[in-house]
């Protein structure tokens, strides 16, 4: 994509040098002949710099880039396989990544995010990576939808969950009726569910709800509130 953009770039660029260079030479037709000469090696001059210039920096970010994502990324996977004792390594570990990819896709996060919020699940009790990585996918979207730090989104639904079940069985299923909700999903999306119900029917974002929960869940719940009066 950082080339193709490059390449864009480098052809809209060509166009405008070419159109000032046919209206430089239309508006001094009368000029001498030296002139027209000087004005148009300047003007590829300039642009061969331009362009050199552009190709280079931009390798540069790309590269830089690149670095950052691999360094980040090794970190992740390094924090996950400190809580996951199966550990995540050879094809094994290919093949998560690519899973991690596909959430990240999927939920519009990066991989890093989804990797971190998979090693909190696991953290928290899940002990299936691929239930931990449900968590996770759960997570970034309740992330997009408070428009919240991902990080802050984990710690939010990982106290949350705690409360009412605990984060390891809160991707069981459950059947129970809720205005504005499904009848089939688990403890994780019956909270989303309410969340997001709250957050479209009352003066309150579903940020609002994660944070206010994240704090009080424990206690509500200690005391006999279920998690729709809670909410």
């Amino acid at each position: 994509r950082a080339f193709s953009g490059a390449n864009n770039e480098l052809k809209e660029m060509r166009s405008n040098v070419s159109r000032v260079s046919n209206e430089t030479r239309s508006l001094g037709s009368g000029l001498l002949g030296t002139w027209d000469d000087f004005r148009g090696n300047f003007a590829q001059f300039t642009l061969a710099e331009i362009a050199g210039d552009f190709i280079t920096d931009g390798i540069r970010t790309l590269a830089r880039g690149i670095k950052d994502t691999v360094v980040e990324t090794d970190g992740a996977i390094t924090d996950l396989n400190k809580v996951y004792d199966k550990g995540l390594k050879g094809d094994n570990l290919r093949q998560y990544l690519d899973k991690f990819t596909e959430v990240a896709k999927q939920s519009g996060k990066s991989s890093v995010d989804v990797i971190q919020g998979t090693a909190k699940a696991v953290q928290m009790g899940v002990k299936d990576i691929d239930d931990a990585l449900v968590f996770a996918r759960q997570s970034a979207i309740f992330s997009n939808v408070g428009d919240v730090e991902q990080e802050q989104a984990d710690t939010y639904l990982a106290s949350i969950m705690s409360a009412y079940g605990g984060v390891a069985n809160s991707l069981k299923p459950v059947r129970e009726e809720i205005v504005g909700a499904g009848k089939d999903y688990n403890t994780l999306t019956k909270f989303m569910d309410l969340a997001n119900y709250a957050g479209n029917k009352f003066a309150v974002s579903t940020s609002d709800i994660g944070e206010a929960l994240s704090r009080s869940s424990s206690a509500l719940q200690t005391n006999g509130n279920s998690m729709q009066e809670s909410v």
